[in-house]
């Protein structure tokens, strides 16, 4: 059980790396990014 939620984890930092690194490389606001992602902006920050 403690290895899938490590595993968990890393699939979460990982989705988090590329979401924010597009974000940056986009130009695009934060709040547009979140719109195109279905995301709450509150998740993002």
């Amino acid at each position: 059980m403690q290895g899938q939620e490590k595993r968990r984890d890393m699939e979460k930092e990982r989705y988090w790396r590329r979401v924010i690194g597009e974000a940056a490389r986009s130009g695009v606001s934060i709040r547009r990014v979140c719109q195109q992602r279905r995301l709450k902006e509150c998740q993002f920050f």
